[in-house]
């Protein structure tokens, strides 16, 4: 799938290439500082598994390509980098997804900044990178970060040092680690990028500032931070807050307890990460025609105005996109008002409809225009997206999910758009929220069905059609063009055929073919069983989904504040009570735009309220040890006791017991002294 190649730049080096042929959006990947294209090549299976091109690149100085007498900065990196897209087309409709790694991260920002030519930007553990804030000179720098002298090392030791220092790494990761080497004719091995280079390289690290960068950077970026499996992310690498705070359109994604290389210890989730930023651009990037929603799904609702507004901001201000409204109300509009949504439609480049009813959405679209409309979108080669209700609608049938988990109607199918049939020749029932956890005790998966409910309904479809379910938080990537399936988000993809479902987790790229197989129930043989796992038939917990772990949401981030607000407290931490009451505001605007409609938002605010209401009986009452407000007093009287029993004034001794007594605190005598504590009950 991967093979190498090289180019020579006009007036420039010989670059070595490790390429993979695809239709869909290219890929220019880009290593760091004495490193290689080869520890790209799991991000790179991966990718073009999905359908997509991909071209990782060996800079000048390192792995197999030229090693040029000068040249070795980040300026020319990216220089480089604009002339070999240039040399291999990647422009106009094929312009690259570029991600760089440590200094590639600062090279491909360089790039991005100064030449263009960059379709989105990942910048992955780099890019940020400020040498000058590190240390105190150039001279100091080069003593911490020179590269380690391999004099004397044969290849065999090296293998066995990277097995010890990447043991949790994939095979293909530690192969490519080695490729950071060249052997000697004596057995031993030598860096591939000369010791005089690195030293250039790092110099112009410490000249540069990344930030003077970010202002120039118009396209999404993707930040994937390495940080600590414990403690708070953003404590740890505040740079990278800093830097998304700078960019127009960035996004973090931090990755916990991971190496610094984490393109090549975890390439299952930064392809997946990848995926979802290419797709970002999609909406955000460049491309004829409008970004549209389409607010039937939700416009039966007396506050549908407001969810439209709350929608198109969320798009402006977390996507970049100014997005148009496609009203379809009802199917009753006026002929005026019909046609210029259609024709917003037919023009639309991005669509999307989200939560509220599939059945309401499905009265006013079946037997109008709307359909074709929205499948003509991805003929054109635009992007559909449909969420939650919408989703519900795609397949051949389609569950009324009100009806039956509100008004308690017996299950039952209604007839689906079979849109996903139209575009992608797949025979299915689209199931959203699959691993809905909202029941606690009682079961709610499945869009709120529960499983007896699903098994009704299943044995009532015909022979072809199978269930796709498709959890929370996750997203199932449909290319129609290179006619592969990825799964990507937080959960997994379910193929379900008369009661015996598949598991499709996140980073995974099916065929059409593939998920056609599974849907009728077929395996997919050695070759594919490796990355679809049989779903264990569990029943739901109160404590998550049906794969056992609590998901993202609203609900557990109040839940969490909370929790962290009582530690707080029993701690007799103040700011630490202040803070939890801040999270629980903070989730509630984060969370503000999510598609999910559920009774997070109510809870989530009751659970502000409470917190505030303990807060301020914590104000009333004071946060501190009471004991330790009332010790410099109570000692103070106890000093003059204990001078008047010196003085044999034992009735003004007794009158000081007795009047702290009657405030509450109790004093005795002992054998090794005067104790006193506070019984919280005055004495008349």
């Amino acid at each position: 799938m991967l093979h190498d190649g090289e180019v020579a730049l006009p007036d420039g080096p010989r670059l070595a290439l490790r390429c993979a042929d695809g239709a869909g959006r290219p890929f220019l990947l880009v290593h760091g500082l004495a490193s290689n294209a080869r520890l790209w090549d799991g991000v790179g299976r991966r990718l073009a598994a999905a359908g997509h091109e991909g071209v990782a690149v060996d800079l000048r100085g390192h792995g197999r390509s030229e090693q040029t007498p000068d040249g070795y900065d980040t300026a020319t990196a990216a220089a480089d980098l604009a002339r070999l897209c240039g040399v291999l087309g990647l422009t106009g409709g094929r312009t690259p997804v570029v991600a760089g790694q440590s200094w590639g991260g600062n090279v491909v920002l360089t790039l991005a900044a100064r030449h263009g030519g960059v379709a989105a930007l990942a910048l992955v553990d780099g890019g940020w990178l400020r040498l000058r804030a590190r240390f105190t000179d150039v001279d100091e720098c080069w003593a911490v970060l020179a590269p380690p002298s391999f004099e004397g090392v044969t290849v065999a030791e090296l293998h066995a040092r990277a097995a010890r220092w990447h043991a949790d790494w994939p095979e293909e990761g530690r192969l490519g680690s080695l490729a950071n080497f060249t052997e000697l004719p004596d057995g031993t091995v030598r860096a591939r990028l000369a010791r005089e280079h690195h030293r250039s390289i790092l110099r112009s690290m410490w000249d540069e500032d990344p930030r003077q960068l970010y202002p120039l950077v118009d396209v999404p970026v993707l930040l994937a931070a390495a940080v600590p499996a414990e403690g708070e992310p953003s404590d740890a690498r505040p740079e990278v807050l800093e830097a998304q705070a700078a960019l127009a359109h960035a996004e973090v994604r931090w990755y916990a307890g991971a190496d610094h290389d984490l393109h090549a210890q975890q390439p299952d989730r930064l392809a997946a990460d990848l995926q979802l930023l290419a797709a970002a651009e999609v909406l955000a990037g460049s491309g004829e025609g409008p970004a549209v929603l389409l607010d039937t799904p939700f416009a039966f609702q007396r506050n549908a105005a407001e969810l439209v507004e709350r929608t198109v901001a969320y798009f402006a201000d977390s996507v970049g996109r100014q997005v148009e409204v496609a009203s379809w109300p009802h199917r009753d509009l006026p002929t005026l008002e019909k046609e210029r949504t259609l024709a917003l439609l037919h023009r639309a480049r991005w669509a999307f409809a989200g939560p509220g009813s599939p059945t309401y959405a499905l009265r006013q679209w079946l037997g109008t225009p709307v359909p074709v409309a929205l499948a003509d979108v991805v003929t054109r080669g635009g992007t559909l997206v449909m969420g939650s209700a919408a989703a519900v609608t795609l397949g051949t049938h389609a569950i009324p999910v009100y009806e039956i988990y509100k008004v308690g109607e017996d299950p039952h199918w209604v007839e689906g758009l079979d849109l996903l049939g139209t575009v992608t020749g797949l025979r299915a029932v689209v199931i959203p929220h699959y691993d809905n956890a909202e029941g606690g005790t009682h079961d709610t998966r499945f869009c709120y069905l529960g499983e007896e409910r699903l098994a009704l309904l299943e044995a009532e479809l015909p022979d072809d059609v199978g269930v796709l379910g498709v959890d929370e938080h996750t997203a199932l990537l449909l290319d129609a063009v290179a006619r592969t399936a990825t799964v990507a988000g937080n959960g997994t993809v379910t193929l379900r055929r008369r009661g015996v479902s598949r598991q499709v987790p996140a980073g995974t790229t099916l065929t059409f073919d593939d998920l056609a197989a599974l849907l009728h129930g077929a395996d997919l043989g050695p070759r594919r069983a490796a990355v679809v796992a049989p779903a264990a038939d569990e029943g739901p917990t109160a404590a998550g989904s049906e794969q056992g772990g609590a998901q993202p949401s609203l609900r557990s981030d109040a839940d969490r504040a909370r929790d962290d607000f009582e530690r707080a407290l029993a701690a007799r931490d103040a700011d630490g009570c202040v803070a939890a009451v801040l999270a629980v505001e903070e989730a509630i605007h984060a969370w503000g735009a999510d598609t999910l409609q559920s009774d997070d938002a109510p809870y989530a605010r009751r659970v502000l309220r409470a917190l505030v209401v303990r807060l301020g009986e914590v104000a009333a009452v004071g946060v501190r040890d009471p004991r330790d407000v009332a010790a410099p007093y109570v000692e103070l009287l106890l000093e003059a006791r204990a001078a008047a029993r010196a003085n044999r004034d034992f009735a003004a001794s007794d009158r000081v017991r007795d009047r702290l007594a009657a405030v509450g605190v109790e004093v005795r005598d002992t054998p090794d002294g005067v104790v006193w504590e506070l019984t919280g009950t005055p004495q008349a």
